[in-house]
């Protein structure tokens, strides 16, 4: 359906938003984004400041036993782990290098 839509697209964009969100999600990555420690709320919303579709966000301040931030809470670090189909990097602590990860 999506391939019968996109010659028109160009005539009005506005109109086939959803059109191009489902497009989006069938052709890229969906990430998911534990934020743990802290300072997570606060890097949480500087990571809301780069346009990343495609993404959940899962900031918390302490322990938690909810499957994506379970076992990733480490005392005096806020720790960003960044997820995709069910595996997760590395953690990092700077937005940035997410933002950067994401990118490629």
């Amino acid at each position: 359906m999506i391939h019968n839509i996109l010659p028109k697209v160009d005539s009005y964009p506005p109109g086939y938003y959803e059109w191009m969100n489902d497009l989006s999600d069938h052709l890229g990555k969906f990430y998911e984004m534990a934020i743990v420690g802290k300072d997570a709320r606060k890097k949480s919303m500087e990571l809301f400041g780069y346009y990343l579709p495609d993404k959940v966000v899962a900031p918390s301040e302490k322990s938690s036993d909810l499957p994506l931030l379970k076992d990733r809470f480490v005392e005096g670090k806020t720790l960003i782990y960044l997820c995709v189909d069910n595996a997760c990097q590395l953690p990092v602590e700077e937005v940035k290098q997410v933002v950067l990860e994401m990118g490629k």
